[in-house]
């Protein structure tokens, strides 16, 4: 369950926010990855960094959570001048960032049942521009999450805009709070954020509280990791004619790489084997990362790329002029049938 309050006076921010993660029965069905609140501009005196537009849950994948917190000011600017880490009014006190008299508290509350208190079992505090997380029994999760002031929506000014909270690792998080780990989904229950000012400003709640009692609304999201398709092997000759979709980040590394491995590997993709069998086995093995990292199921072929590094190390490197294959070639057939989308991944 989720309810994000924030309040502002002139000596402090408390942020608390609160939300479930895990499953919690009655919650609505699941159909996205990613939930917005947006919220009117309550205070019209200045652009306030306290002053929320919208609030944006993108659940990743299975693991992680981002939590954008968009004000209508710039993040950490507690007088509206633009500036967040200084004063230009004697009333408001604006130190470095959030810091000093500043200070952000995160509550949240995992296994929420709706109509109970939104009462925290995981406890957050930003103060001095640094992140501390523990649960309520005491287990520090300070690791799994991060805090940031960033600039995530490209202006000409590059501005700071949004406050993001991101959990990187929510099994981790869900075992610590919870004990268990067991649901993916991610559900969240009352959320709202509110700025009080002591300097005449109005509050700022969202979503906006009942009018009678002045009580948070909940307002129930769950969430699911998008679904991904993986998009099928692609042949040495795919690879070697598609450099502008080798997956980012790949590691494509091969025993005789000097500088740059993406340069190697794509060499090795364009030379010709000339009875080379370093040459012939790297090319098979370069397409088979290459489709692991492109999001292929590659449980088949983990130790034959073990096995076949190995032999490049044993009997290489690449372009060592290797006339036999003393065995390699069994690795060389293996990736060669993966490749193609005769094992545990389709082709492309």
């Amino acid at each position: 369950m989720k309810w994000l309050s924030i309040i502002k006076n002139l000596f402090r921010v408390l942020f608390s926010a609160s939300f479930c993660l895990a499953a919690a029965a009655g919650a609505v069905t699941p159909v996205t990855n990613s939930h917005t609140l947006s919220d009117p501009q309550e205070i019209t005196a200045f652009p306030s960094g306290y002053d929320i537009a919208s609030i944006k849950f993108t659940l990743h994948d299975s693991e992680t959570l981002q939590i954008d917190v968009l004000p209508y000011g710039i993040p950490g600017d507690a007088d509206g001048d633009g500036n967040p880490d200084a004063s230009s009014t004697p009333a408001i006190i604006d130190s470095p960032g959030v810091s000093g008299n500043e200070v952000i508290f995160m509550g949240m509350v995992c296994n929420y049942i709706a109509g109970a208190p939104c009462e925290p079992n995981l406890n957050l505090t930003y103060a001095d521009n640094v992140l501390s997380a523990t649960t309520v029994s005491g287990v520090d999760v300070t690791a799994y999450i991060t805090f940031q002031l960033l600039d995530a929506i490209p202006d000409p000014l590059n501005a700071l805009d949004t406050y993001r909270l991101t959990i990187n690792n929510l099994s981790a998080v869900k075992t610590a709070v919870l004990g268990s780990a067991a649901a993916s989904t991610v559900s969240f229950g009352a959320f709202s954020f509110s700025a009080h000012f002591d300097d005449a400003q109005p509050d700022d709640i969202a979503p906006d509280a009942n009018p009678s009692t002045g009580e948070l609304n909940c307002e129930p999201v769950e969430l699911v990791p998008p679904t991904t398709t993986a998009p099928g092997t692609g042949t040495i000759g795919y690879w070697k004619n598609h450099p502008s979709e080798w997956p980012v980040g790949c590691n494509v590394t091969l025993p005789g790489s000097e500088n740059d491995p993406n340069v190697f590997a794509m060499n090795v993709l364009g030379a010709p084997v000339k009875g080379d069998k370093t040459v012939s086995l790297a090319k098979q093995l370069v397409a088979a990362k290459l489709n692991i990292c492109a999001g292929n199921d590659g449980s088949c072929v983990v130790q034959t790329i073990t096995d076949a590094t190995a032999w490049l190390n044993t009997y290489g490197p690449v372009f060592a002029q290797q006339k036999n294959w003393n065995g390699g070639d069994v690795y060389h057939e293996i990736l060669d049938d993966y490749n193609n989308g005769k094992l545990c991944a389709p082709h492309r």
